[in-house]
């Protein structure tokens, strides 16, 4: 029996919520609770040992949190989904997640303020350096890459630049570096492009912007792509490895498989960092979801209408078109 393949705007609809076991309402509810109740003893210690699905505590893992998480991941086509407070947090606990003192990141110096402020400014205080590249210029990121890097960090639209990034060579650089290259979405959303289609192994959000679409909510997610092997590498990556002692010395590459990042970051980093996303906030982000590919596929006829109105305003005043991207840049410079 052959699966069925669904489009975005389908999977947008269906994906992380049916309906509710207790009384099976079609209509996602606000699970506005801290903690769960356990069915047994027995019950209780298989969730604490990561030996069961459920939930503890909403700080870890909530049912409303979870239907976003689950549709953000259907989208993406990842094997897990972190929703966290913001895209800075989402960043934060992904970095926490992959390194330690005396490690770096190769990373894009076109990436979001915030990103870079917050790796040169926040985590070099503990020891995690940045090496600054241009990641249009594949060769740059290679050379920079070292014994103690951890990931490649870039945007597939930065942000504000604009520039797009060249994921299929990046991601044959860090497979030949044995590290995961780690994209930022935010501007292109899984309606305009995966990049773990392209090769990419983990993918951040800030929801804020185009997957909320509405200015009333803060959020981030990390998807973990499922295509990175953590296990071969137990050295760069301990804390997903090698034990874990606050889960009496399980390895998560082991336990998991591919979704060692998904579980480590809801059963650990989380639980220790505590960037939860709220279940009022998910609830409106998983509503979101259902207009994003209409949503985004009016935002780039209007951007290709204004492109070439401005295209022919430029040209009727004796202006030549030679690179958009010059101009975007001058644009931004002068308005924004």
């Amino acid at each position: 029996m052959t699966e069925k393949k669904y489009g975005i705007m389908t999977k947008a609809l269906h994906s992380g919520w049916k309906c509710d076991p207790a009384t099976g309402a079609f209509g996602l509810p606000i699970y506005a609770s801290a903690a769960f109740q356990f069915r047994s003893a027995e019950h209780a210690v298989n969730l604490f040992n990561l030996d069961e699905d459920g939930y503890v505590y909403s700080r870890m893992s909530n049912p409303t949190v979870c239907a976003f998480e689950k549709g953000l991941n259907a989208l993406e086509g990842g094997t897990g989904c972190l929703a966290t407070s913001s895209g800075q947090a989402a960043f934060a606990h992904l970095i926490t997640a992959l390194c330690s003192s005396g490690d770096n990141f190769v990373v894009s110096r076109k990436i979001y303020g915030g990103t870079l402020t917050l790796l040169q400014n926040v985590f070099s205080r503990f020891g995690v350096k940045t090496i600054l590249v241009d990641s249009d210029h594949p060769c740059q990121v290679e050379q920079a890459v070292n014994d103690d890097t951890r990931g490649i960090i870039t945007e597939t639209i930065g942000n504000p630049v604009m520039n797009v990034a060249p994921l299929e060579a990046l991601s044959r650089i860090a497979r030949r570096q044995g590290i995961p290259l780690i994209i930022d979405n935010t501007f292109a959303t899984p309606a305009l492009c995966r990049p773990i289609e392209w090769g990419a192994n983990i993918v951040v959000y800030s929801t804020t912007k185009y997957i909320s679409g509405n200015g009333n909510i803060i959020g981030g997610a990390i998807v973990d792509g499922g295509n990175f092997d953590w296990a071969e590498y137990p050295d760069k990556f301990p804390g997903l490895a090698k034990p874990d002692l606050s889960y009496h010395g399980a390895i998560f590459s082991e336990k998991f498989g591919n979704s060692a990042l998904h579980a480590k970051l809801h059963a650990s980093v989380v639980r220790d960092l505590g960037g939860c996303q709220s279940a009022f906030d998910a609830y409106l982000l998983h509503l979101s979801l259902a207009t994003l590919a209409l949503r985004m596929e009016r935002h780039s006829s209007n951007a290709l209408k204004w492109q070439n109105s401005l295209s022919s305003t430029l040209m009727s005043s004796g202006y030549v078109i030679l690179d958009w991207k010059a101009i975007r840049i001058m644009i931004w410079r002068r308005y924004i």
